[in-house]
């Protein structure tokens, strides 16, 4: 038996005391459900709050290493580089540079003046040491490795 009219969004439907029974039941299962689970979520929430703040300040101190020391990225990454890359690992590069001499590299060649300095080995088979690295711009780092792989196709 209709009771009256309930509006759902765009449709218009009569309501009926079965239905009126239903939502009763959906809302008190609904309730109960969240009354057991409360816990869980405020934990959960808590949890997710504090690995984004952990987060947000692992970035902040990544920042504040590039300010202060913009060489250090470079020094990882050569770092990274001859531990990983089968390549150098085949060849036998190893690398024999500290932060200091990744610094006074950067000071020697005036790197903080380039637009994208990038950490280069004189000699190509040669490891990483003071006296076979320079940092170049980004552009002629490209240039000096295309050229190298053009004559070696060439020899072919």
């Amino acid at each position: 038996m209709p009771v009256g009219i309930a509006i759902l969004g765009k449709h218009i439907r009569q309501s009926s005391d079965k239905s009126k029974e239903t939502w009763k039941r959906y809302k008190s299962y609904y309730f109960e459900y969240k009354k057991k689970h409360r816990k869980k979520y405020i934990e959960y929430y808590r949890k997710y709050n504090s690995i984004r703040k952990n987060k947000l300040r692992r970035i902040k101190q990544r920042l504040a290493i590039k300010i202060d020391c913009p060489w250090y990225g470079h020094f990882m990454a050569a770092k990274r580089r001859c531990e990983i890359r089968k390549s150098y690992i085949k060849k036998g590069i190893k690398f024999n540079l500290s932060i200091i001499d990744i610094q006074a590299l950067w000071i020697r060649d005036k790197a903080w003046k380039m637009k994208l300095p990038v950490l280069h080995r004189k000699d190509n088979n040669g490891d990483y040491e003071l006296s076979n690295c320079e940092f170049i711009p980004c552009g002629k780092h490209t240039t000096l490795h295309l050229s190298k792989n053009k004559c070696e196709h060439s020899k072919q």
